[in-house]
């Protein structure tokens, strides 16, 4: 399982600065086939700067979802880290 690709991201209206919810479509490759799920992903930053991560999954997919969701978020944090995410 690895994944391909995260795009369409958009942000949701947020009134606190540093949490920022984003939608996106995540492009997956699961059984040598690429399959496009819907996400919805928070970024919180903390004090000390560090970053939270959540993701939601808005498709049912046919694989174990916790290493799914865990190679999602390091996707996450390099796009975020290289500052290609919109603000």
């Amino acid at each position: 399982m690895t994944v391909l690709d995260i795009k369409d991201i958009s942000t949701e209206d947020a009134y606190i600065y540093y949490r920022k919810t984003y939608l996106g479509t995540a492009i997956l490759e699961l059984q040598s086939q690429p399959i496009e799920v819907p996400i919805r992903f928070l970024i919180e930053t903390e004090p000390t700067g560090k970053k939270n991560i959540e993701v939601n999954l808005k498709k049912d997919i046919l694989y174990p979802i916790l290493p799914v969701i865990r190679e999602i978020k390091k996707t996450i944090l390099s796009i975020s880290d290289s500052g290609n995410l919109p603000c």
